[in-house]
C-alpha cells in the first residue's frame, strides 16, 4: 500500500481568501499537500488513498493533465482510437467512456440525489472502473506524483499541456461558468489565485513539471493543445503509434472530422448540456485567446516568472509555456 503524502491546512488569509470568492462547499475549503503544493479540496483527503491503491491493470490507457490544458479533447480521441472509432458507442456520455477518477470529491452532499441518477461513473469512479471490461481510459488532473505508484509500469499515460496563459483564461471562465466552482469575480480578480496556485489543483507549472519530467518514459507520451490545433491528424497518428492501436485510413479521416472543433462543440456525448454548467463547457477551443486579456506588462511579468521557474530561458518548454510562435 502506498503512503498518502502529508497535508497542511491553508492560512487564515488564504481561507478568507478563497472563501469569499468561491461560495461553494467543497472547492472552497481546500487543504496543501506537501512538498508539492498540490491544492485539493478537503474531501479528497479520504479519496487519496482509494487513488494510490487503485488496481492499474496492463492495457489501461490514463489521460493526465492540469484542468482546461485539452483534456476534452484529447478523451474523445483517445476513447475512439481505443474503440476503432465507434460513432455509435461514442453517443455514450463522456464521463461513462472516461471516467474522472477523482471526481468524487467535487461534489457536496446535497449533490447526492442527482449523483444517485448519473451512477458510479460520477459519484465513484475507482468502484465503477472495476466493472470496466477492456481497454480503460481513465481521465485525471492529478499530478503524478499523486497517482498509483506502479501506474507506468503497466499503463500507457498522454499527458496533455497548454500555453499557460490559455490556461489560466480558460480556467477562469470554467471556474465561473461551473456552479460547483461558482467564482464570483472577473479575470483580474482571478489572476491572484492562479499566480499563487491558490487553486484546486494548485500550481499549474508544478504540475507540468511533473509530466514534463517523466517526458521520455517509453510509457508516457505529452502531446500540447497547440500542436493540436494546428495538426490534428499529425498528433492523432502519433497517439495510434504510441498505444500500439493503428487506424485503417478511412477512419482516421473520419476521426479527423469527429474531432474538429465546431463537431465537438455540437456533440451532446462530449459538450453536455444541463450538467451544471452556466455556458458550454467546451467553450472557443483558439490558441492565443490570451492576447484579449493580457497587456504587455502582465506577459513580460508571466514570461520572467515562467523562465525561473524552469530554470532555463531558452528551453523548449520555457517557449511552450509562454506561447510563443505557436500559433
Amino acid at each position: 500500500m502506498a503512503t498518502t503524502p502529508l497535508f497542511e491546512e491553508l492560512t487564515d488569509d488564504e481561507k478568507s481568501s478563497l472563501t469569499n470568492s468561491f461560495h461553494c462547499w467543497p472547492l472552497n475549503d481546500l487543504v496543501r499537500f506537501t512538498p508539492d503544493n498540490l491544492l485539493m479540496p478537503r474531501t479528497f483527503v479520504d479519496l487519496h488513498q482509494r487513488v494510490l491503491d487503485f488496481p492499474v491493470r496492463e492495457g489501461d490507457v490514463w489521460i493526465c493533465s492540469y484542468p482546461k490544458s485539452g483534456t476534452t479533447w484529447t478523451q474523445e480521441m483517445v476513447w475512439q482510437i481505443a474503440n476503432n472509432m465507434d460513432k455509435e458507442g461514442g453517443k455514450e456520455p463522456l464521463y461513462k467512456r472516461a471516467p474522472f477518477l477523482e471526481c468524487g470529491c467535487i461534489f457536496p452532499p446535497e449533490a447526492s440525489c442527482e449523483l444517485d441518477k448519473l451512477g458510479d461513473a460520477i459519484r465513484d469512479p475507482p468502484t465503477y472502473l472495476k466493472t470496466v471490461e477492456g481497454t480503460r481510459v481513465i481521465k485525471t488532473h492529478l499530478p503524478f506524483n499523486f497517482l498509483p505508484p506502479n501506474l507506468l509500469d503497466k499503463a500507457k499515460v498522454i499527458y496533455v499541456a497548454r500555453n499557460v496563459k490559455d490556461v489560466s483564461v480558460s480556467y477562469y471562465h470554467h471556474n465561473v461558468n461551473i456552479q460547483a466552482h461558482d467564482f464570483q469575480g472577473n479575470f483580474e480578480e482571478f489572476v491572484p489565485f492562479f499566480e499563487k496556485g491558490l487553486l484546486f489543483y494548485g500550481s499549474y507549472i508544478s504540475h507540468v513539471l511533473q509530466g514534463w519530467k517523466q517526458r521520455n518514459h517509453k510509457n508516457v507520451k505529452m502531446i500540447w493543445f497547440e500542436d493540436m490545433k494546428k495538426d490534428q491528424r499529425g498528433v492523432l497518428e502519433e497517439v495510434c503509434e504510441f498505444l500500439e492501436m493503428p487506424l485503417e485510413e478511412d477512419k482516421v479521416e473520419e476521426l479527423v472530422e469527429h474531432l474538429k472543433f465546431e463537431n465537438m462543440k455540437k456533440n451532446p456525448a462530449v459538450n453536455e448540456e444541463d450538467a451544471g454548467f452556466k455556458g458550454d463547457f467546451i467553450r472557443k477551443g483558439k490558441v492565443g485567446d490570451w492576447r484579449n486579456y493580457f497587456n504587455e506588462e502582465r506577459e513580460e511579468i508571466w514570461n520572467k516568472r515562467i523562465d525561473e521557474q524552469v530554470k532555463d530561458q531558452e528551453s523548449i518548454l520555457g517557449n511552450r509555456l509562454k506561447g510563443k510562435n505557436l500559433d
